[in-house]
């Protein structure tokens, strides 16, 4: 029999569609959804430098609607570069680290206030549903799909493939870390952007350097993912930890978080050997240059045999995927409109 592998490829819109559907953020109204429901008070140095960017004059404290256009990829990419500008200016750079991790503290309650810690049955019956050879990669920062997948008796693997990346590599003397090997019949849950429940010790001193602790709990007979406020410390050198984002800019922090570096290798590994991509919400934002690199280099033409994009708009991003995969548009299926379409059908 003719070796198959399916990867799914989750994007924003599989959040937007799960059963927090009225809460969860879109990339295109982050800001102004978290927005509506934060004590502004707590993000003054963020707001403040949003307005001066973006020449924002919100009517009062209270005027989420004035950021509702304010991509949050955007703006985390528009800080991240200025942090590089500026490096050498004392003062701003650390004006801007203040913005930026008010930028992480909003970002994270702001997830952490859509899902309330809550599962999501859509998530949990597509956990339930996978095969053990499937692999996901995510874009997303939300937990949903990770506390399915902790809680699923089939998705429960390839969460535990995402931990022995993130935990168990070694460093090589003088040189890169390299991940420990992998049997490649197995899936992987892969999340190439971070997530809100990410840290990492960022001392390069330390044994644990590079290393991501994935931040979840038992509670009573389930697991959650709780939210990563940079408040916990390294359990060898006592270090803050940092919280891990992924700014979607081309150049992405590798060096900064190698075991980041892992996952997009794996990315990679997996694309070149998929045979069937299933795309959930994912419309190829056109500034995440990397993630668009990565589809268009990874993905073996010859080998893939269908690919469904789910997704209200797929007619439109059918061709689009057809050009950045180079595929012929007779083998993409776009039936499907929103995720819980798709997992009722499986």
């Amino acid at each position: 029999m003719e070796y198959q592998k399916t990867v799914y490829i989750f994007g924003a819109g599989a959040s937007i569609g799960s059963d927090f559907s009225p809460n969860m953020p879109g990339i295109s109204n982050f800001i102004s959804k978290g927005h509506s429901f934060s004590k502004i008070e707590t993000y003054k140095n963020l707001f403040r430098y949003i307005d001066s960017e973006w020449n924002i004059k919100p009517k009062s404290a209270e005027d989420y609607k004035s950021y509702n256009n304010l991509n949050i990829e955007e703006l985390y990419t528009h800080i991240d570069i200025s942090i590089n500008k500026f490096e050498s200016n004392d003062y701003l750079l650390s004006e801007l680290i203040k913005v930026k991790r008010e930028l992480f503290l909003f970002m994270i309650n702001t997830l952490n206030q859509a899902q309330d810690h809550g599962f999501c049955s859509i998530h949990k019956t597509f956990s339930n549903s996978i095969e053990k050879r499937d692999t996901i990669i995510s874009f997303n920062w939300d937990t949903l799909l990770d506390t399915a997948l902790l809680n699923s008796e089939s998705g429960h693997f390839q969460f535990n493939q995402l931990k022995r990346i993130a935990h168990n590599f070694q460093r090589d003397t003088g040189g890169p870390l390299s991940p420990i090997p992998f049997d490649f019949d197995e899936g992987i849950y892969l999340k190439l952007h971070g997530s809100f429940n990410w840290l990492v010790c960022e001392n390069n001193g330390c044994s644990q350097y590079g290393m991501v602790y994935i931040n979840y709990y038992r509670k009573d007979d389930h697991f959650i993912c709780g939210p990563s406020i940079s408040i916990l410390r390294c359990s060898r050198c006592n270090s803050h930890m940092k919280n891990v984002f992924v700014p979607p800019t081309i150049n992405k922090t590798f060096k900064k978080h190698p075991s980041i570096n892992n996952l997009w290798n794996f990315a990679y590994r997996e694309l070149e050997r998929a045979t069937k991509i299933i795309v959930i919400g994912y419309s190829l934002p056109p500034t995440d240059f990397l993630s668009n690199w990565l589809l268009r280099s990874a993905c073996d033409k010859g080998k893939i045999n269908e690919v469904i994009i789910v997704d209200p708009q797929n007619d439109d991003l059918s061709s689009k995927y057809s050009n950045l995969l180079g595929i012929n548009l007779k083998i993409i299926n776009t039936s499907f409109k929103t995720f819980k379409d798709f997992v009722e059908s499986l």
